[in-house]
């Protein structure tokens, strides 16, 4: 236990996650929750529209939105509502997502559960993600792999 700070070094299945905003909030600390993981490991707690979408925050859901958009895929507020890959209601995306409907036919909670884990499409999948979300999401669920017997 760090006296200084009141919590404990190495405790177990503990993340930080990234400033909320650019203003630096301070870090986070939260116990993980597997129902709050995306088939591909990303964890909702640290997504900014799976927060936003929880604070019921239109101005944060528009400052996501202009985020992620491009000319190419361009999203406004409603857009990125999102209640987590397990729930009806995510983001304009997940539904064509490969990953999540994959996961929702096996009826794994995440990628970790299935016996293909590592597979090809999952490797596909965080290729897309950028490098931070991508190293994140494959250890969160190196490590939860280790504590399920596929």
């Amino acid at each position: 236990m760090n006296a200084a700070s009141g919590i404990s070094s190495h405790p177990p299945n503990l993340y930080r996650s990234k400033p909320l905003n650019s203003e630096g909030f301070p870090f986070q600390v939260y116990e993980m929750d597997e129902a709050n993981l995306g088939f591909c490991g990303i964890d909702c707690n640290a997504c900014h529209a799976y927060l936003a979408t929880q604070a019921d925050d239109a101005a944060r859901l528009a400052e996501v939105a202009k985020g992620w958009s491009s000319e190419e895929f361009p999203l406004g507020p409603d857009d990125v509502l999102c209640d987590g890959c397990h729930a009806e209601r995510v983001a304009k995306f997940a539904p064509d997502c490969t990953t999540r409907q994959c996961g929702l036919e096996k009826g794994v909670e995440n990628c970790a559960q299935c016996g293909e884990y590592v597979c090809e499409k999952l490797e596909k999948h965080w290729g897309m993600l950028g490098e931070e979300t991508r190293n994140s999401s494959k250890s969160t669920l190196d490590k939860l792999s280790l504590s399920y017997e596929v």
